[in-house]
Formats: C-alpha cells, structure tokens, sequence
C-alpha cells in the first residue's frame, strides 16, 4: 500500500525484514522453510539447512532483481525498476527460500503485467508500482507454491502434450495480448499527445 500511495518500498521495512528472515525463521519455522526452499544438504540439521536456504533465498531475490533492473535500465535508458524492489525481494526470498523468490517474481511479474495493463486502460498512468505485485506473488507462493508448481511442470505440459488443440489456444491467447498491448500503447501514445 505504501508503494501505491507513495511510490517507494522503504528501508525501513525492507531491511529488518530481510534481517528477520535470516535470524528468526531458521528457528522457528525451519520445516516451512525446508519445505519451500529443498533441503541444502542432508548432512545438516533443520536448522541450519533452514537458515542456508534462507540466505540464499535472500541472495536469489537480490541478485534477480539487480540483474534485472540493471539490463532494464541499460536497454531503456531509464530506470525500469525502483531499487526498493531488488531489498523487497531480498527481503521476499530470506522468508521463501531461492526458489520461493524465483515463483515470487514470476507470479509478481505475472500479475504486475496484467494488473499494470488494467491500470493503464483505466488511468492512463504508466507508472505502475511493482511492490503490490511482488507482495502478492509471495503470498500466493507462500499458500499455494505446491499446486502452483504442479500446475506449472506437470498440469500444463502434460496438457500441451495431450490436446492437439493446445498449440490453437496458446496462439489465440498470445495474438489476443499482442492486440491487447498494442491498443494500450496506442492509447498511451495518443493520451500523451493531448
């Protein structure tokens, strides 16, 4: 809410929590944890697998975000993405685990591109904060990571696999966004214009 309101994700929250995820969840939650982030090594005790995954989900959100902020930024020219992202999903994968952050930002991505296509349509903004997106990317791995991934690994290719009407659907989808993205940038461009 505060990124909506304000347009920034503040150190405030972001740093404690990420120093939260680290400290606290190896010792309390560490079977969540272990279930969402694997086992590091069999070889260590809960705990402490508990806790390297929770670095390295720390380390996995930070750096995926850099990195994508910083080819964003390169390619375009302009900031893509707010550095109060890259300490959210830090903050996001000490609590998630590295592959709770890679779901997290794809589910982020996910959502912020259809909810950022709605906001443009109905405001005309292009800002669009990407906090909202990732939070709810990492509430929705955090309930759900389980089926998600099903879903992702075994539903939908085995679905692919099995219709031969799947190849049809996917490219009526993709022409339907295309038109979709267009229209949206057309409306933009003229909107500026004015």
């Amino acid at each position: 809410f505060i990124d909506w309101d304000h347009r920034i994700l503040p150190d405030a929250l972001n740093y404690p929590f990420s120093v939260l995820g680290v400290t606290v969840v190896p010792f309390v939650a560490h079977t969540q944890v272990q279930g969402y982030a694997g086992t590091i090594s069999e070889e260590l005790t809960p705990a402490m697998n508990s806790w390297l995954a929770s670095v390295l989900g720390l380390a996995a959100g930070y750096g995926l975000t850099w990195t994508i902020r910083t080819v964003a930024q390169f390619v375009f020219r302009k900031e893509a993405m707010g550095f109060g992202d890259v300490k959210f999903m830090a903050a996001i994968g000490a609590f998630l685990g590295w592959q709770g952050a890679l779901l997290t930002f794809f589910l982020g991505c996910l959502l912020g591109a259809v909810g950022g296509l709605l906001h443009r349509m109905i405001t005309r903004d292009t800002y669009v904060p990407f906090g909202p997106f990732l939070a709810a990317g990492a509430v929705l791995t955090l309930f759900a990571q389980q089926p998600i991934l099903d879903f992702l690994f075994h539903t939908w290719p085995e679905w692919q696999r099995s219709s031969p009407t799947a190849i049809w659907y996917l490219s009526g989808s993709a022409l339907l966004c295309i038109v979709l993205l267009v229209i949206v940038v057309r409306r933009g461009r003229g909107h500026s214009s004015t």
